[in-house]
């Protein structure tokens, strides 16, 4: 449900870093019986944590660009 604090473990890429990360559901909806489309705002975030999570979204991206 929205507003539900939710502490996340991605590991980002290139390096498989594990960041531990806390946030709050800001837009929640089911997709299906046992599936549901989430966003999240991070809170808390060290310049550290935001560089690696910056690092991870673009090298994401990429691929996504290719289609």
């Amino acid at each position: 449900p929205q507003n539900t604090r939710i502490k996340l473990l991605i590991y980002t890429k290139p390096g498989m870093i594990p960041l531990i990360l806390n946030s709050v559901s800001i837009y929640c909806k089911r997709q299906g019986p046992a599936s549901y489309r989430t966003a999240t705002k991070f809170e808390g975030l060290t310049q550290e944590e935001e560089q690696l999570l910056s690092q991870h979204i673009m090298l994401i991206q990429v691929p996504c660009r290719a289609d």
